[in-house]
Parts: C-alpha cells; sequence; structure tokens
C-alpha cells in the first residue's frame, strides 16, 4: 500500500475534515492521475470522488481501514469531498488525508 511519504514531489494532498472539499490537477490527458485518501479521523468517512462534470463515486472508509485509491484518465479536474458530518456530541471527528499523483 503506498504511503504519502512514497508520493513524488510533484504530488499534491490536502486535510479534508467535515463537507471539506479539494480539487486535484490531473497531469496529462492520456495518463493517469491516482488519488490516494488516507481515513486520519477517529470515525469512519464517507469520501466521494468526482471528474470533471461526471457523477461522482461515493465509498466509505472505516475507521482504521486506512487508505483506498482512485484512478483518473483524462485532463479532467478531481474533487475529493469529504462527505461525513462531524458529530461533536459523540466525539466524532471525520478527517482524511487526501494525495494525487
Amino acid at each position: 500500500m503506498p504511503r504519502p511519504d512514497d508520493a513524488p514531489a510533484s504530488a499534491k494532498s490536502a486535510t479534508l475534515n467535515s463537507w471539506e472539499a479539494a480539487t486535484f490537477p490531473t497531469w496529462t490527458f492520456w495518463g493517469r492521475t491516482t488519488v490516494h485518501v488516507y481515513n486520519t479521523g477517529n470515525t469512519g468517512d464517507t469520501v466521494s470522488f468526482q471528474a470533471g462534470a461526471a457523477q461522482p463515486a461515493y465509498v466509505y472508509i472505516d475507521q482504521g481501514e486506512d487508505h483506498r485509491e482512485y484512478g483518473f484518465w483524462a485532463g479532467f479536474p478531481m474533487t475529493v469531498t469529504n462527505a461525513t458530518q462531524r458529530d461533536a456530541a459523540n466525539s466524532q471527528e471525520p478527517q482524511i488525508e487526501v494525495w494525487a499523483w
């Protein structure tokens, strides 16, 4: 499993809390860019992946599951959203670390 310290110098990253999103570029129209998502919060997390104007794909990352990756072809920007509501009353703080390379 790739770790964030495996990322090349050109990689982009973001830490996303509840309902935050980040958009990452793809580097080449014919190449493949992979988005790596790590669950760094204290609860399970629903993450959405969207390339360009396509329908988003949703995936659930359980606490402790740690990592998911998705590959995108073509030159569309990729938006990743932490689609999990914070629950302060139960001390649930969803957080993901996203890397694209």
